[in-house]
């Protein structure tokens, strides 16, 4: 009876070591996978003149699944002032501003940071700058896979 029970054993042993060798574990960073890139600028221009001494800077701001982001930070610079203003929930925003020359910082919490600089805006002029966000993370995040 010991025999059979050690020969069980055996079998158990040998045949649940054989699955796990069938079975890969790979390791795929985020950044190969789908919605995890960096964010980036998508458009970042004058798209028009206007019969003011305004300016206006509007926009859209996306994930990079091309999702809208409502409620997304955006903070305004020019000189020493900064203003914060935020998305709406169609993830666009629109600003009247002094001419001058501004810089915009697009956040949001487990999102990538964009800086805008160097938008020197004249009088009369209307500016447009979509942004994607794409997911906060480091290189050393991985997804784990099965591979069958």
């Amino acid at each position: 009876m010991r025999t059979i029970e050690l020969l069980s054993i055996f079998l158990l042993v040998g045949l649940l070591n054989t699955m796990c060798r069938t079975q890969s574990t790979t390791l795929t960073p985020y950044s190969e996978l789908t919605g995890f890139e960096k964010g980036k600028v998508l458009r970042n221009e004058i798209t028009g003149y206007m019969d003011t001494t305004l300016v206006y800077i509007s926009g859209k701001i996306f994930d990079n699944n091309n999702e809208q982001i409502p409620t997304a930070e955006i903070l305004i610079s020019r000189d020493e002032q900064q203003r914060s203003e935020h998305s709406n929930l169609n993830g666009e925003y629109g600003n009247w501003l002094e001419p001058g020359n501004y810089e915009l910082t697009f956040q949001l919490a487990g999102m990538d940071t964009i800086n805008v600089g160097g938008l020197n805006m004249d009088s009369g002029q209307r500016r447009t700058i979509d942004v994607s966000l794409g997911l906060a993370g480091t290189l050393t995040h991985y997804l784990l896979e099965n591979k069958k």
